[in-house]
């Protein structure tokens, strides 16, 4: 199994769309071959360190992830939510 982390720090002004991009993000669940389960929210704490939205992805294996990066359910998300995030931070690792 592989987890795939992200978090962005997103810019104030798009929040409300990041907050719309989640949720049609969380209707597609189970359309991305490979992908056993993620979840996907916003941050409460709102510290100094924290990012505001937050994305764990289990993926069966390697070669799943690579399918997700590059899948077209996957990709325009990961490209605005790029767009619209001052930060975006990610770790990839095997269980």
């Amino acid at each position: 199994m592989v987890k795939h982390i992200v978090v962005f720090k997103v810019k104030e002004e798009f929040m409300n769309e990041a907050l719309g991009m989640i949720e049609d993000f969380r209707k597609k669940k189970g359309l991305i071959p490979g992908l056993k389960d993620f979840s996907i929210g916003t941050d409460f704490v709102h510290s100094a360190r924290s990012y505001d939205v937050g994305l764990i992805a289990t993926l069966e294996d390697k070669e799943a992830l690579n399918v997700y990066a590059n899948h077209p359910v996957h990709v325009p998300f990961k490209t605005r939510m790029a767009e619209i995030s001052s930060s975006v931070v990610a770790v990839d690792f095997e269980e």
